[in-house]
């Protein structure tokens, strides 16, 4: 008897606590789905529509976009495409690096900035995916589900752009870029810090980071086809600076310009390949810091402004050579 009621008293504690645990999964569920429904159903007016309202002076031109890694940094990506749209500069092939690609696949898509800035507002708790691994602490599957959600779970080669996610053969160390299959996972691989983020496993190889490799994937661009490349480098530190002093001043800086150094050679020859290099000032920006935002993509809104007249000279110049 004695046995049943501490039973009971323990089923009247643990019952209730169910109840609530199962109300807040409930709660969550039902907050992500009206979030998707919100976003499809927005879809229309944050679609880019660019490519099919070509100004005459930019047809019969391949432009590619070239976006690079940077960890938090990507959200400039956002700003550069929005200047692109309003200026209805038409982006034919995309490549992205680690951050690039996840930015990269949502526009590949057909998101405009808006839609792709409301999509990865709240990519910071996405990231949260924690698992134990002697080969890094972040799973990766969380981030390729929001890619994948978010574009229907359309293949690569469905995309209304022609988009490549860069990644590095853990093996071999080679740079290999994904042209089809599931994006979500593509952009996992490319995403896959080494030592955070644990190597993504595709086709029985594993893959990490491919800005190791390729941290501004011009040359991929230009493999896809792409007559005029715009890179876009959301490195901290530029590398033409090289008689400057750098001076990390917290334990993210001092990661993110180990990166850098690390892929300086593989950078410049990347970027020298580029027709135009967009450079967003972001040295106040953390590399891991994914919950501040506006201020990214408006440091990469001014970068595409300040270059305009130059992506305009490029394209203008692509043009008449290929009609000679």
């Amino acid at each position: 008897m004695k046995l049943f009621k501490n039973i009971k008293s323990i089923l009247q504690l643990v019952i209730p606590l169910l109840v609530l645990f199962a109300l807040i999964l409930g709660f969550i569920y039902v907050s992500d789905a009206n979030k998707q429904k919100e976003i499809q159903e927005n879809y229309t007016a944050q679609r880019d529509d660019t490519n099919t309202k070509i100004p005459p002076e930019y047809q019969g031109i391949k432009i590619g976009l070239a976006l690079g890694g940077g960890g938090a940094k990507g959200f400039a990506h956002i700003g550069v495409i929005k200047v692109l749209q309003e200026n209805h500069i038409p982006i034919q092939i995309v490549t992205g690096t680690s951050a690039g690609s996840v930015v990269g696949a949502l526009f590949s898509y057909g998101f405009n900035a808006e839609g792709i800035q409301q999509i990865l507002k709240d990519v910071g708790y996405t990231l949260m995916d924690f698992g134990l691994s002697s080969n890094g602490f972040i799973e990766g599957n969380k981030l390729r589900e929001l890619v994948n959600k978010n574009i229907d779970n359309l293949p690569i080669e469905s995309l209304t752009k022609k988009f490549g996610a860069v990644a590095t053969d853990f093996s071999s160390g080679d740079v290999v870029m994904f042209t089809k299959g599931d994006v979500g996972q593509a952009v996992r691989a490319s995403s896959s810090i080494p030592a955070i983020f644990k190597p993504t496993e595709i086709d029985g190889r594993l893959y990490v980071d491919g800005g190791l490799t390729a941290p501004v994937p011009v040359s991929q661009a230009r493999s896809m086809g792409a007559d005029v490349v715009i890179a876009v480098d959301i490195s901290d530190k530029s590398v033409e600076e090289t008689e400057t002093f750098y001076q990390p001043n917290s334990w993210f800086s001092t990661i993110d310009q180990s990166v850098v150094i690390l892929m300086n050679t593989q950078l410049k020859k990347e970027l020298e390949q580029a027709d135009v290099v967009i450079r967003p000032n972001l040295t106040s920006i953390p590399f891991f810091n994914f919950f501040v935002m506006d201020p990214t993509v408006k440091a990469g809104e001014e970068a595409a402004r300040a270059a305009l007249p130059e992506i305009k000279q490029a394209i203008k110049k692509a043009k008449e050579q290929k009609q000679k």
